[in-house]
């Protein structure tokens, strides 16, 4: 879900200066959602440009430039990022049908939101909107399109990390149970993530299997 804001009365005395902003989640820390579990937070900011306005206004010179500079409308954007939880059926494997140019298997992936990432939607509209109006914006787009999986980049997932073989592929060390020299150091090891940007934790876990992986390459563990 996306907004689009215009506060009035903002001098861009000085120049222009799009800056940009980020609201922590805020549901279901003290008191529980009755639509969802989890929650998200809001990504937002100015995307104003002097070209955009500059060419709408009349005149030249000292008082064209200044004309500009008093633009009092800035288009301002809002966007919720919500968890979606992990599911059992949303999955990647080899698919049994189809093979790329070099007669490979190409990878089928099933993934699909859920009822909690459309109940999670509908309030980031609710509370976005609200968040404006008591900005004093004019609220000028809406969008409650959901983007598909993939949308965000960040997809964490289908190489689950656990202590139980049957029910995960990695362990505590990003290191596949089943074959001991391949170690998946990205986000497929994450059972869930919330709402943040999950990059820096990657980065944190891969140090950490690295670590474990020169260790165990010195002990003659990994064949």
């Amino acid at each position: 879900a996306r907004f689009r804001g215009r506060p009035s009365g903002m001098k861009m005395d000085g120049g222009v200066r799009p800056n940009g902003i980020y609201i922590p989640r805020f549901q279901n820390l003290k008191e529980k959602h009755g639509k969802f579990i989890r929650g998200y937070g809001f990504q937002g900011g100015e995307s104003v440009q002097i070209a955009e306005h500059a060419a709408t206004i009349p005149g030249f010179g000292k008082r064209y430039k200044q004309a500009v500079r008093d633009h009092e409308e800035t288009p301002f954007m809002l966007g919720g990022f919500g968890e979606m939880l992990p599911k059992f059926e949303n999955h990647c494997r080899l698919d049994d049908d189809k093979r790329d140019a070099w007669d490979i298997p190409v990878l089928h992936i099933d993934c699909k939101q859920g009822d909690n990432e459309a109940a999670m939607a509908e309030d980031i509209l609710v509370t976005g909107r609200e968040m404006l109006e008591a900005a004093g914006a004019e609220i000028t787009h809406t969008n409650s399109y959901r983007p598909p999986p993939g949308f965000a980049i960040h997809e964490c997932g289908t190489a689950r990390m656990g202590n139980d073989p049957k029910t995960s592929v990695l362990n505590s060390f990003n290191q596949s149970h089943d074959v001991k020299n391949v170690f998946v150091m990205d986000g497929g090891a994450f059972v869930s993530i919330g709402c943040q940007n999950p990059t820096l934790t990657m980065m944190a876990l891969t140090v950490r299997a690295c670590d474990y992986l020169v260790d165990e390459m010195k002990r003659g563990n990994l064949g």
